[in-house]
């Protein structure tokens, strides 16, 4: 189904988990710079560079109204506190922006506080007009970039916003496309996977090339979380320079997925014969967190991961919730390895960790 074809049908499941996805990771990142007594960022913009009409044919919200309802439920504060706050709004086909601008005043969605900035042109202009305000270190960002396909987000692009201070970044692929023709110089034009591996773990080969185009040096935050649209697959990829913004993303993701929190599917096809001295097999617990508690406990008694701070950021690589630690740091204070008085690290530990012994062994 071409791309403009969409909103004319009801939004399949897949859609919907996408559409999900971006208002939860809204509704946590907006209070970040609502709730605080006196907030350091005055100015927030929230951008949807692929915005289309807004809804389908039977009138499910799409993503610019779902964040305009998130943006409209924070008015208090944002009113009380005096908060600058822009929803921009993009597409290419001046029906659309049409559309959508209607039926936001027809909902009552852009009051007089809120700057509501439809914008009718292609991507590429789009991003590049607005990219002084994504490079503001004084603006938090939040863009939502819904193409269709994987083309506009390519090595550039990426690098673009995960240089830019104060922005988090969500976006869709579709990792269908990718995995069937990774070799073809359409797609190697913009991406150069050279291994996917299993269909059901091509996100994570999708993710670990994003990684390794993040610059030598910079500290960025990637995830993914991968969902069925029929019989294809596609995935959302999260990017912030802040393990804030990681951490809200994957509560957001374990509340999808309580599983393993990066799929709507069963991801069981994995070989862990590396990490099999660590593992006690219970056949009631999900695979991935048993695998994580195993090479977090490795990391510990081989003394790589030395500090609460080490523990949190150890969890948010691994796409794990730093509770995801509890039952290994239980387990090795039981038995004397370790002594701490948390159990579990959490992100004031970057700045203030508390104190973590491990205790050398008889």
């Amino acid at each position: 189904m071409r791309s403009d074809e969409i909103e004319d049908t009801p939004y399949v499941e897949g859609t919907l988990t996408k559409l999900q996805i971006f208002e939860l990771y809204a509704r946590a990142w907006l209070p970040v710079f609502t709730s605080k007594p006196n907030p350091f960022w005055k100015k927030l913009h929230l951008f949807d560079f692929f915005a289309g009409k807004g809804q389908d044919c039977d009138g499910t919200p799409g993503s610019p109204l779902r964040l305009l309802t998130e943006v409209k439920a924070k008015a208090g504060d944002i009113c009380a506190k005096a908060l600058k706050v822009t929803v921009t709004v993009c597409d290419d086909k001046h029906s659309k922006i049409e559309a959508l601008t209607k039926l936001v005043h027809e909902n009552s969605l852009a009051p007089r506080w809120l700057g509501f900035d439809p914008r009718e042109g292609d991507f590429p202009e789009n991003f590049t007009h607005y990219l002084p305000i994504l490079n503001d270190p004084e603006t938090a960002c939040l863009v939502l970039l819904d193409q269709y396909g994987f083309k506009h987000v390519g090595a550039d692009v990426f690098q673009t916003l995960a240089a830019c201070p104060r922005t988090d970044i969500l976006f869709f692929i579709s990792t269908q496309y990718l995995h069937r023709f990774k070799a073809h110089p359409s797609i190697r034009k913009y991406m150069e996977l050279e291994a996917i591996g299993d269909y059901y773990h091509a996100h994570r080969a999708v993710l670990d090339w994003y990684r390794s185009q993040v610059p030598k040096g910079q500290t960025y935050y990637l995830a993914a979380f991968s969902f069925k649209k029929g019989r294809n697959l596609y995935c959302v990829i999260f990017g912030s320079g802040h393990p804030k913004g990681m951490e809200q993303f994957l509560q957001v993701a374990w509340k999808m997925d309580p599983t393993s929190g990066e799929a709507d599917y069963d991801l069981n096809r994995e070989n862990f014969s590396e990490l099999a001295p660590y593992l006690e097999f219970d056949m009631f617990q999900p695979k991935k967190k048993q695998v994580f508690e195993a090479a977090l406990e490795k990391g510990i008694r081989d003394g790589e991961l030395r500090s609460e701070s080490d523990l949190y950021l150890f969890c948010l690589e691994n796409g794990m919730l730093p509770s995801h630690a509890s039952p290994v740091i239980k387990k090795l204070k039981a038995k004397g390895f370790i002594a701490c008085d948390f159990t579990s690290p959490n992100r004031s530990s970057l700045k203030s960790p508390r104190p973590f012994l491990i205790r050398p062994k008889n």
